[in-house]
């Protein structure tokens, strides 16, 4: 667990970290989109690899409320992104 003073900062993260992921797909596109292509089925093997793996661990229930919380948003962007 971690302290309640740290959620801004983990915020901060994840806003960089998506806005970074989207702006790697859309401007590698450049290139008859292959760059596009290849980052968006990276990060869909990626999600794939994780999602399996926690749900063998046993942590379907905290991994995927945090998933659809924030997929709705951000995998949608980066798939505009991508487009």
């Amino acid at each position: 667990a971690r302290e309640s003073s740290t959620n801004i900062e983990m915020f901060g993260f994840y806003i960089s970290n998506n806005i970074g992921v989207s702006f790697r797909t859309f401007a590698s596109g450049i290139l008859f989109g292959v760059g596009s292509i290849f980052f968006l089925v990276y990060n869909g093997l990626l999600m794939g690899a994780v999602s399996g793996h926690l749900t063998n661990a046993g942590f379907t229930e905290t991994f995927f409320t945090f998933v659809v919380g924030h997929g709705s948003f951000e995998l949608t962007a980066i798939c505009i992104s991508g487009a």
